[in-house]
């Protein structure tokens, strides 16, 4: 629910202990007796609650029989006439009842009559020098036209009607610091000069240094409002701790109405510490900026799925966004300097760099007074900021707990939705229970792979595999295994790690790594044995391979040098197999097949399998398109067929004899690849 910026009514609403003061300006009310008005000023800055202030004093007035009240809005007229049209016009109709002496009530009506018709209402030219207003009679403000007698001269029944009264009236008019000069000099002349009548109160409401500044420069405003207002209440700043109370009670009550019961600990906890430590609270000095903050954040967070997004995270770039907004859209717009992590390299190094050079330049545009509050809260929100460099687990840390500073993430808390192309919470959740339903798994996954949002998928998988059971690992990798040919993406970026393959390879692995020791080997088999595809299964074991050969201390082989060994057996009956089949030029990466197949077994079985593959056209082209390439560079991606790479399993000039024997008129007549692969064999690469 929205927290509505309205003032407060009464004394249980009052969280800032102001009613005690309240009490006492309305205690000077109702005593007060006199022949002209009395004017009461209730001083304080924007926010500050001086509306609500004077609605306490009203509150405990509300009673007094004695007392006729009028709210006088000033933002109801445009100009001189319309003000006088206004403020008569309520008088009037508030005063009738109480007025006893009904021929001079008519007499007045008359006049005020005169008074509210623009046509015959002529302000005196001299009103507008400030100088002179505070010595003008009000015999000099107005005369009306066709009759030569001035307001003062008719003030004798006005101010007899309000003795006879028996009444005082209490006319508040708030906002006034909202108003423009043109508008505020006006409201002023009303007040000191035109309904200067016996048993008036006026309750003005107004920031003394706005109004002053408009009334004249060089301390002449400050000694109008002297002259005007008799006795003044400034409105002390809220005590710091009640207005800590009242933000940590409303944001309370926001995280129970969205998440319920809800215990801060864990990193959280330290970074919500850390938040407060580096100023977090500094930026809320009235009522109005919690409310301003808490409906906010409550709006945004309706938006928004909880399971996306992390509280701590929410509540801190929801403070900037309010309180900051040039930095909050700095921050929106550099995705990539604030997220991730830097490695000490010198890209990572001049990453870092320009993240901290970007920062700087944002933060030195904020006002002085919330800049170190911000630039803590940025701080704690992208680690980045600081001077550590961070390793890929820190980063994995941050995923699990939902960061801004993680680049999937990043979206969610700018975009208030799901961005395009992302993957929810919710959305997450709902996969993992078909975890052990294979059916419902695979054709969830095909499907993601259709939007084109598999990737953004298996990074929730990812996050996930430390919680699955050893029936949900076989259901999870023997799918991603089987639907290589279905889910297949490219790299299309020279630093582009996330395409399926290589996070089908991630999940894999650390699946069976949550596993125990004596469960991976069996474990792998199993999906090994059973797997309908060759290339993600033969490919993963090749991994396991190479770790055995290539292990550090700290990153210790899934599993033993004999358990790889059984695994690569099982992995060259599967090709033997193909070969018999007939099968093995269809898989899609036949180079990394045939390199497997020598560096596994025997070499002279490869050339063998080359040379009879190679004996037709048909299987010449084959060949030949295993070996394109797509080559990612930052100066543009291209395809090439690097001829190197043929020579190590079959002579390389037995192959060019074959292609230069391919005719322009035959390659006219083949199919794009077929033709790509043949003029790339030729020239070095295409861009």
């Amino acid at each position: 629910m929205i927290i509505a910026d309205y003032p407060i009514e009464s004394e249980g609403e009052d969280k800032l202990r102001r009613t005690p003061l309240a009490k006492k300006v309305a205690e000077l009310i109702a005593s007060f007796k006199g022949r002209e008005s009395f004017v009461i000023g209730i001083e304080g800055v924007w926010g500050a609650g001086k509306t609500s202030f004077v609605n306490l004093i009203l509150k405990e007035l509300k009673s007094d029989q004695n007392l006729v009240f009028i709210n006088f809005n000033p933002w109801n007229f445009s100009g001189q006439n319309e003000l006088i049209t206004d403020f008569f016009s309520s008088l009037i109709v508030k005063i009738t009842p109480f007025v006893a002496d009904k021929d001079r009530l008519k007499k007045v009506k008359s006049i005020v009559s005169k008074l509210t018709k623009k046509s015959e209402v002529a302000f005196s030219p001299e009103i507008a020098v400030l100088g002179g207003l505070v010595n003008l009679k009000a015999a000099d403000l107005f005369k009306l036209k066709g009759d030569e007698k001035t307001l003062e001269e008719e003030r004798k029944d006005i101010n007899e009607l309000f003795n006879q009264l028996g009444r005082k009236i209490v006319i508040v008019v708030d906002d006034i610091d909202r108003l423009d000069t043109e508008e505020t000099r006006l409201i002023m002349k009303l007040v000191k000069m035109t309904a200067n009548f016996p048993n008036t109160i006026f309750v003005l409401a107004y920031d003394r240094d706005q109004v002053a500044q408009k009334l004249g420069q060089g301390g002449i405003g400050e000694e109008y409002l002297k002259k005007i207002i008799q006795v003044s209440f400034t409105l002390p700043e809220p005590d710091q701790q009640g207005l800590q109370k009242i933000l940590f009670s409303d944001l309370d009550k926001t995280i129970s109405d969205i998440y319920g019961i809800v215990k801060l600990e864990g990193n959280d906890e330290k970074r919500w510490s850390d938040l407060l430590y580096k100023g977090f609270l500094k930026p809320f000095k009235t009522v109005r900026d919690i409310k301003r903050y808490i409906s906010s954040l409550r709006l945004n967070w309706s938006i928004v799925a909880k399971e996306d997004v992390n509280q701590i995270d929410f509540m801190a770039i929801e403070a900037i966004r309010v309180f900051a907004p040039s930095l909050y859209s700095g921050i929106a717009a550099n995705p990539a300097l604030f997220t991730g992590i830097h490695d000490p390299s010198d890209y990572g190094r001049n990453n870092k760099k320009n993240l901290q050079t970007k920062f700087e330049e944002l933060i030195a545009k904020l006002h002085s007074e919330i800049r170190d509050p911000m630039e803590g809260a940025c701080e704690v929100l992208f680690p980045n900021l600081d001077n550590t460099y961070y390793a890929g687990e820190h980063e994995q840390i941050w995923k699990r707990e939902r960061r801004i500073c993680v680049a999937e993430r990043f979206g969610f808390y700018f975009q208030l939705g799901i961005p395009d192309g992302a993957i929810s919470e919710v959305e997450a959740n709902n996969l993992a229970q078909n975890f052990d339903n294979r059916e419902a798994f695979t054709e969830k996954i095909v499907e993601l792979a259709k939007d084109k949002r598999l990737r953004a998928m298996l990074n929730k998988i990812l996050d996930r595999v430390d919680d699955l059971s050893e029936e949900q690992i076989k259901v999870v990798i023997s799918v991603l295994w089987d639907l290589e040919k279905d889910i297949i993406d490219e790299r299309n970026e020279m630093f582009d790690f996330n395409d399926v393959e290589t996070q089908v390879s991630r999940i894999t692995y650390h699946s069976i790594k949550h596993l125990p020791g004596d469960k991976r080997f069996e474990m792998i088999k199993s999906l090994l044995q059973n797997s309908v595809v060759f290339y993600t299964p033969t490919r993963f074991v090749a991994m396991l391979i190479d770790q055995q050969s290539n292990y550090q201390r700290n990153d210790e082989p899934l599993l033993t040098l004999e358990e790889t060994e059984k695994l690569k057996t099982i992995c060259l009956a599967n090709i033997n197999k193909l070969v018999t089949e007939n099968k093995l030029q269809n898989e899609t990466k036949l180079v990394f097949a045939l390199y497997s197949w020598k560096e596994w077994e025997n070499a002279d079985k490869v050339k063998d399998f080359i040379k009879n593959l190679i004996s037709t056209r048909k299987g010449l082209l084959t060949f030949l398109k295993g070996f394109v390439g797509k080559v990612l560079s930052s100066n543009g991606n291209f395809y090439q067929i690097d001829k190197k790479d043929i020579d190590p399993i079959y002579p390389l000039t037995d192959i060019e004899a074959l292609v230069q024997q391919i005719t322009d008129e035959e390659i006219n007549r083949l199919d794009e690849k077929d033709k790509e692969a043949v003029m790339l064999f030729r020239n070095p690469r295409r861009w």
